[in-house]
């Protein structure tokens, strides 16, 4: 067995899967395909349903089937740290797959007082959680420190650029994820650093 690395444009997506199976056994799947590969599954799991975002496809004979593993990820890495969630406030920010992913990590695993998404378009977000059945609090960026105890960032600026900071007038730092893991400490977990915030990385969802 190996594993190889391999960029697929999304244009090209449906006639590499098409020929896929004869040459993999199973394919890990990242953005920005975490959503569109769900066409040409066969079958998914529970959880890929739920969340409708697959990061693996298993080839089998003809048929595709597609798993999400982001949501056994998540919890690993909040069990491995034990991160506390329950009563907490919890910020997630981003909408897409891996937002749902953890979304549903925490619903399952945890009681927090709240779960809000944050991001840059409210409204757009809200009507997109809503195709997905998702019904939770939308708020703006410049919300997010308000309320938050916990902010997982699930959007991949951060490794760039910053997300909103926190105010120096908040009482008590948090806990501050951010998905990405290269680099190991984003400009946004810097800044919650310097700030006070326990900083984690998403390496400990592999």
């Amino acid at each position: 067995s190996f594993y190889v690395a391999i960029d697929i444009a999304p244009i090209n997506l449906a006639s590499f899967l098409n020929l896929a199976g004869e040459h993999f056994s199973a394919l890990n799947v990242t953005s920005p395909h975490k959503n569109t590969v769900i066409d040409f599954c066969g079958k998914l799991s529970s959880t890929a349903q739920k969340t409708q975002s697959v990061n693996l496809l298993v080839f089998d004979n003809d048929t595709i089937t597609g798993d999400n593993l982001d949501v056994l990820g998540f919890k690993s890495l909040v069990s491995r740290n034990e991160i506390p969630l329950n009563d907490k406030n919890v910020v997630v920010v981003g909408s897409g797959g891996v937002a749902r992913s953890v979304i549903h990590a925490i619903s399952e695993t945890s009681s927090p007082a709240a779960i809000y998404v944050a991001s840059r378009d409210p409204d757009m977000t809200e009507r997109k959680l809503e195709a997905y059945d998702y019904d939770y609090p939308v708020i703006p960026y410049h919300e997010m420190f308000r309320i938050c105890d916990v902010v997982i960032n699930c959007t991949p600026d951060s490794a760039e650029r910053a997300l909103p900071k926190p105010p120096a007038s908040k009482d008590s730092a948090g806990v501050a994820i951010d998905l990405v893991y290269n680099p190991a400490r984003t400009v946004f977990l810097k800044i919650m650093e310097d700030a006070g915030w326990r900083i984690l990385n998403g390496e400990d969802m592999f």
